[in-house]
């Protein structure tokens, strides 16, 4: 299942126990409650995906990306994590070997809720912000423009350039300490 795309799909309760999922694209697709026991998913793509309760012990996640994904409450015991990249992914209850929390907490991963909803709030406010400049990419100077005081326009000059010098005095220059 090399190179296969399905992002976005909804997978919730599927069984793949088993099976080679190595580079599949599985980015922000659900995956809750999945079984993918035994599993390859090394070099997988599963950014923003949703495996809330999915079991992937005994799954190979070198290299898998679960950027910003939603693990509360899976199953990773004896999982490969040690090059996962775990970004701000949610491990919520996540069901982890001693040894693999530490390893979640250095690649990135949270295990506060509160913590994930929150930075999941704002990165859905920020794309909104995005989406909203891309379709008027002059709304923000549009504003800036119309609060600009009005300025007159220079048509020609006329009159000779006086030099650079012309007011520099040194005489003038004396400071004064007062007591």
């Amino acid at each position: 299942m090399n190179h296969v795309n399905l992002s976005g799909a909804n997978l919730a309760q599927v069984t793949l126990a088993g099976v080679n999922l190595e580079t599949i694209n599985l980015g922000s697709a659900n995956l809750a409650g999945a079984n993918l026991t035994n599993t390859n998913l090394a070099g997988a793509n599963l950014a923003n995906a949703n495996l809330a309760g999915a079991n992937l012990a005994n799954t190979n996640l070198s290299e898998t990306n679960f950027s910003g994904a939603n693990l509360a409450n899976a199953n990773l015991t004896n999982a490969k994590l040690q090059s996962a990249i775990l970004t701000n992914a949610c491990l919520h209850n996540a069901i982890l070997l001693p040894d693999d929390k530490e390893i979640v907490r250095l690649n990135g991963g949270m295990f506060a809720l509160e913590e994930y909803q929150a930075l999941k709030q704002l990165l859905s406010q920020q794309s909104r912000l995005e989406l909203a400049n891309a379709r008027n990419p002059t709304a923000n100077t549009d504003i800036w423009f119309s609060n600009m005081p009005e300025m007159g326009l220079i048509e020609s000059i006329e009159g000779e350039m006086l030099p650079e010098d012309l007011y520099e005095d040194d005489a003038d220059d004396e400071t004064f300490v007062g007591v």
